[in-house]
């Protein structure tokens, strides 16, 4: 497709405080074989004046459009604003520490508009703080898998939990109207990528491609690891965008996986009650399987008796939802119910928990 037959595709990209790889980012940008595109940085109040002096000197040398926001608000409404401020009529999202692979435009664009898309996912890889180690692409087996059935298991998959690297909104490209029209969402929640993506593919026409066309950075900056402030955000998309049928084992999911961030730094005791009321929450064999390899990690660890502890608190718990004893409680039931008076039968009642 020749340049001037292609659609302008806006590069949004949220920046706050970055004097170390944002250069390379906007450079990955400016090396894409798709040439109609234009580039939009919100620099989210950063506070340095060495990040404020690089951003501005960096627009001076690439000629993108610099935007600084007054006061800092976060990646999603940082994004919003880049929108908003935008011509295009596709949407690209890049971290100010992430990399596009050269090709990550014009890929995505061709599937897009080959098999008429409202968007496309593709996949990504991760690459570490100094660039010194082979990008490792993220798997795809579930998705793909997901996706043979149909759009509505994809989504439903993602409902299952917030674990799936190769959909991040890096690797994304989107009609101009999906951001347009799900804009409330950076207002109403916390997490600016995982309810969008949940949302994109519930109601929009997606599609997904196993190519790798973004590295992302994996570092101790990453706001991710900052698992404790994001804990309440994940239950929120829980309790909102999740379906009532999978709301209850994509909470498992949820606190089994802020038991392994607890695990990762050494709080064993809290991995442990995590891993654990998740574990009481799981269905699934795949959550049941995560629990187990977590809590055998936190044992191994853990120099305490609180494991021996927990585990026996949580006896009767799971005892609970065995067959014995619903079997248990249909005859005690039946057998309360012969006695006379109401204020014993309440008394029973209440003594078996029944």
């Amino acid at each position: 497709m020749h340049v001037n037959e292609q659609p302008l595709v806006s590069v949004l990209m949220a920046y706050y405080d970055n004097v170390r790889h944002v250069e390379e980012s906007i450079n990955s940008v400016y090396a894409q074989t798709y040439k109609n595109w234009e580039l939009i940085v919100v620099d989210d109040s950063s506070p340095s004046i060495e990040a404020q002096a690089l951003i501005k000197s960096l627009q001076q040398k690439y000629g993108f459009k610099l935007i600084r926001s007054n006061i800092n608000q976060g990646a999603a409404k940082s994004f919003q604003l880049a929108f908003e401020n935008s011509n295009g009529g596709y949407v690209s999202l890049i971290s100010h520490d992430d990399l596009y692979t050269e090709n990550k435009i014009e890929h995505s664009m061709n599937i897009l508009l080959e098999q008429n898309l409202d968007a496309i996912y593709c996949n990504g890889a991760v690459i570490n703080d100094k660039n010194d180690k082979p990008p490792q692409p993220f798997d795809t087996k579930e998705i793909v898998e997901a996706l043979e059935k149909g759009q509505q298991f994809v989504a439903d998959l993602i409902c299952s939990g917030d674990g799936f690297g190769c959909l991040l909104t890096q690797g994304a490209i989107y009609r101009k109207k999906v951001f347009s029209e799900l804009s409330w969402m950076r207002d109403k929640f916390l997490l600016d990528d995982y309810p969008f993506t949940i949302k994109v593919w519930q109601d929009y026409k997606t599609g997904f491609d196993e190519a790798v066309l973004y590295l992302y950075r994996h570092h101790e900056n990453n706001v991710h690891k900052d698992y404790w402030r994001w804990f309440p955000a994940r239950v929120q998309v829980v309790s909102e965008l999740v379906p009532q049928d999978k709301k209850i084992e994509t909470l498992s999911y949820v606190l089994i996986n802020m038991g392994e961030f607890c695990l990762q730094n050494k709080l064993y005791d809290d991995a442990l009650r995590f891993v654990i009321a998740g574990l009481v929450m799981a269905r699934t064999e795949k959550n049941i399987k995560y629990a187990k390899s977590m809590i055998l990690k936190t044992k191994s660890n853990n120099k305490k008796q609180t494991v021996d502890e927990i585990m026996a608190k949580i006896q009767a718990v799971l005892y609970r939802e065995t067959i014995v004893f619903k079997i248990f409680r249909v005859i005690a039931r039946v057998l309360i119910s012969l006695v006379p008076v109401k204020k014993y039968r309440d008394t029973l009642r209440r003594k078996l928990t029944i």
